[in-house]
Order: C-alpha cells, then structure tokens, then sequence
C-alpha cells in the first residue's frame, strides 16, 4: 500500500522479509528524524460479530524510532501510534511483510463530494462520474454524498403532467445514485412533500441511507430516515453525519427545529473525531446553524440553490454547497443544463483538523 501527502507520511517498502505475525519498522517526525517512545499497537482486521478490532501486540520505539511488533499467526491490518501529539492511525495491508516507515503525526486526507438540487436532472453524466473516479483514483477516503430535492414535488413543473413521467425519472435518479457509489444523502423538501405510494416507491430503490434528523414521519407513505450515520475512513477515523432538512406541511410530515434537533443529537455523536452536517436547510439558516454550534466541522447545504464556488469559514465551520438545478415551470428536465460537484477536503494530523478547503467544479453542455 502507498501512504503519501507531502513529507508528513511515508511508507517505504523495503526488501525485508519478515515472517508471519511479525511487523516491524521506523517512525519519524516531519523533518525525518527518528521519535523515541512512540508506543505502537497492532490491531487485527474488524471482528464481523462485532465490528470490532482485537490488540494484538504492543511495542514502544527505541533510540533510533524503531519498532517490532511479534503475534504468532496473525495478521496486521492497522497501527495506532500513541505520543505527545495524540493518536495517529496507519492502516497496514495484511498481506504484506514489507517493514514500515511511518511519520508522526499521521497526517490523513479525508474527501467529501457532494452535490444537491438535482430535481430530476443528472447532466453530464459522463464528465461527472471521470471525475469522480479521478479523485478516488488520487486518495484513500472519498465520500459522495447529496444533500436532497433529488425529485420534483411540482406536477406542474414535470416536462409532462402525468405520473409515469415522475415514476420514471424518480426512479432513474435514485438507480444513477447508487451506481455512482453515494454513500448517504439527506431527504429534502421535495422528497417530503411525497406524491402518494410513488415517492416511497422510488426512495426504497436507494441502496443508501436517508437522513432528516429534525423530520418526524407518521404516515406509511415515506420511509422513515435515520438521524444520522457513522462513516469510518480507512484508518478508522469517526465521521458523523447528521441529516437535518424543511418540509412543507403534509399529512404525516413535521419538522423541528434543525439547531435545537441537532443540540440534542450532540451527546449520541460525540465520540466521533469528525462531525459533518448534510443539510437542507438553505444557506441562510446553514449559517446560524455554525453559529450555534462552532463544534460542527463541516456544513454540506442545499434548498436555496447557492453556489459556493469556494467554501466559506464562519466560526470556524466550513460551509460548502453546490449550486444545484432549479426547477422551473417548463421542461425543468433538461440535458443543456449544467451539473456541479462541489469537493469538500479536511487534512487532519492524527485526530486534529488542520486545514480544510472547499470548492465547486462545473459541467456544462459544449456550445
């Protein structure tokens, strides 16, 4: 496995031939020098009972930073580092013998794609997904997520007033998602306002959970969303994504307060490093949502069609959202029309955030 980002990690193969239920190598700090009494543990892969990982050895490393971990018949799948800078997380292939060189702090990259808004319209499929697959190509931890009003609730916004016309491009949106490996998305306004059984119908195609912390469903005709998820990056970094959404009124739909939903939620999530709010909301209240809750890092947002071409920072929340397609009241389904990705990225050294950006790219028709 290749463990790169700039001078910060380094996993250099060498021609060590180490047998099984053994591990060793060398960590250092970012100017390459070797730490001393860096205590390194061994886990195994996750227990599928449980989830869970066992320990299966401890080492501290020497003068010259290195390390030998010894398990008899067993397979190493992830480090834990343990100094005065924290906890980092290496995750190690178990087949391989080859020893390590690890620097300390362990530097990760985590990716969020998003978009949101796409009432129906998925355009520039093609573009869309080469690039996606470009950037997990380029990193470890790539999540794709969207932040609602994947359908259109307007009968009269539909390209043709007939249910099979909202079947069929209900369904095709929800097929298109879970091809292109989105990992959650957050119910919006036009999900909520269901149109009979064919909402629900559509949303039980998602291969991928749905979120709306704030929504209380009592009628049969939507499927219920969970609160939020638990995503885990390859090296066992916590992310948790909380879904909070508005809704029209409809029989059997009621909304809550997003900050005050969310303020409640916080005991239930606190354990994860990273926390991530996939809103639809509108931009407005994404920002008192920051304001009252600094401890959120991340806001991903949708329902006022706001395009961030640069995310922004407001009490030291990121704030990112991507554009989206606005239905209208004519052929709002339309193939010339443009299609966003919005590319949210944090870098963390061992369980601290240290940086992070976000921007939006855009498809566009050829003229």
């Amino acid at each position: 496995m290749c463990w790169f980002i700039g001078v910060f990690v380094l996993l250099e193969l060498a021609l060590v031939s180490l047998h099984a239920g053994s591990l060793a190598g060398v960590v250092i700090d970012p100017q390459k020098e070797p730490l001393v009494g860096i205590a390194v543990v061994a886990w195994s892969a996750r227990q599928e009972a449980d989830g869970n990982r066992a320990k299966l050895a401890v080492a501290t490393t020497d003068t010259g930073g290195r390390f030998r971990l010894e398990a008899e018949n067993a397979k190493f799948e992830l480090l834990t580092l343990e100094g005065t800078a924290g906890t980092g997380r290496v995750r190690v292939d178990p087949g391989s013998d080859a020893e390590l060189s690890i620097a300390y702090p362990v530097r990760t990259t985590i990716v969020f794609l998003h978009d949101n808004d796409l009432h129906f319209n998925f355009n520039q499929a093609d573009r869309f997904e080469a690039e996606v697959t470009r950037i997990r190509s380029e990193n470890h931890n790539v999540f794709l997520f969207n932040s609602g009003d994947m359908f259109i609730r307007h009968r009269y916004c539909w390209n043709e007033p007939v249910d099979a016309f909202y079947i069929e491009h209900s369904h095709a949106i929800i097929d298109r998602l879970n091809a292109l490996g989105y990992v959650v998305a957050t119910l919006g306004n036009h999900e909520l306002d269901y149109i009979g059984g064919l909402t629900k119908a559509a949303l039980e195609r998602a291969k991928f959970p749905l979120l709306a912390a704030n929504i209380d469903i009592t009628t049969d005709q939507l499927p219920i969303p969970k609160p939020f998820i638990t995503l885990t990056t390859d090296n066992d970094i916590d992310i948790a994504v909380v879904g909070l959404s508005v809704c029209v009124k409809k029989e059997g739909v009621a909304m809550r307060s997003p900050t005050k939903t969310f303020a409640a939620l916080r005991p239930q999530i606190d354990k994860a490093t990273i926390c991530l709010a996939l809103t639809h909301i509108g931009f407005p209240n994404d920002i008192k949502l920051a304001l009252t809750a600094p401890d959120i890092d991340v806001i991903i947002g949708a329902h006022s069609h706001t395009l961030l071409r640069e995310a922004i920072i407001t009490n030291g929340v990121l704030i990112a959202q991507a554009g989206g397609t606005a239905s209208r009241r004519k052929n709002s389904v339309d193939p010339r029309r443009p299609k966003f990705l919005g590319i949210v990225t944090l870098t963390l050294d061992n369980d601290r955030i240290v940086e992070k950006s976000g921007r939006v790219i855009s498809f566009v028709s050829e003229p």
